[in-house]
């Protein structure tokens, strides 16, 4: 018999797999200098959009955080830090978070009223 909060642990893995995947992807762009890193943050929306259509609010409010801790450490100077460089880098995360936070909610009464 399966038991509820097993298949709530695969969904949040799902959801972090997903983070990992969209990392990863913005690790090849940014590699092969397609883009300016800095303006990697919009892959994470499309990542944030699809948890919250097809794995619920909570993950997609998981993989929100998870986001934006990734696309501090990895794409915004200084690398590998959590610190940020400047005032308009601090906006550009509080922006992503405040954006992906609304995504979450009104995915959620989207479904919600279907």
């Amino acid at each position: 018999m399966k038991s509820k909060y097993s298949s709530q642990f695969w969904i949040y893995a799902l959801g972090v797999g997903l983070v990992i995947i969209t990392t990863g992807v913005g690790e090849l762009i940014k590699l092969a200098a397609i883009v300016d890193p800095t303006n990697m943050d919009i892959i994470y929306v499309l990542c944030v959009t699809i948890s919250a259509v097809y794995l619920g609010i909570w993950v997609s409010l998981m993989v929100t955080l998870l986001s934006v801790l990734a696309f501090d450490f990895l794409f915004l100077p200084p690398l590998y830090t959590f610190a940020v460089a400047n005032s308009q880098e601090a906006i550009n995360l509080l922006i992503l978070l405040v954006v992906c936070f609304i995504i979450s909610l009104l995915s959620n009464q989207i479904i919600l009223r279907k």
